[in-house]
């Protein structure tokens, strides 16, 4: 999905800022800032954007994306390391188990949350079936 302006302006005004914005598109900060105001306006933006470090992860501690829709939900603290392998990474994601009560959940690296992900898809049972056929025939 692509950003447009009205989006930007939307989502903004709902208090995600420019960083969190890109993350959901897939684009930067400042290109999101460019998408909304227009590329004469980045560097005023860039420099009053103080809040990358604070505002920035305060908003990301009660920000969860479900189906596309932006929830604000009181998540458990962030800690600095990934709580099933327990890698210090600058990224955790949050990962819920139910979307009905998103504050349930854990902090993971990307790839612990890839397994998880899989978990929850059941991708592990078919992993082991597969893995067994195949032992079997040779």
């Amino acid at each position: 999905m692509k950003l447009s302006k009205e989006t930007a302006e939307l989502l903004h005004s709902r208090g995600l800022t420019y960083s969190d914005i890109g993350e959901l598109f897939g684009i930067s900060a400042s290109r999101a800032v460019q998408i909304r105001h227009g590329n004469k306006n980045v560097k005023k933006y860039q420099k009053t954007e103080f809040y990358l470090n604070y505002s920035r992860n305060y908003k990301r501690q009660n920000i969860l994306v479900i189906d596309g829709k932006v929830v604000r939900v009181n998540k458990r603290p962030r800690p600095d390391n990934c709580e099933v392998c327990g890698r210090i990474v600058k990224r955790l994601d949050y990962h819920h188990w139910d979307d009905d009560k998103p504050e349930f959940g854990i902090w993971l690296c990307q790839s612990c949350h890839k397994m998880a992900e899989g978990i929850d898809k059941d991708l592990h049972g078919k992993y082991i079936f597969l893995k067994e056929s195949i032992l079997l025939n040779i």
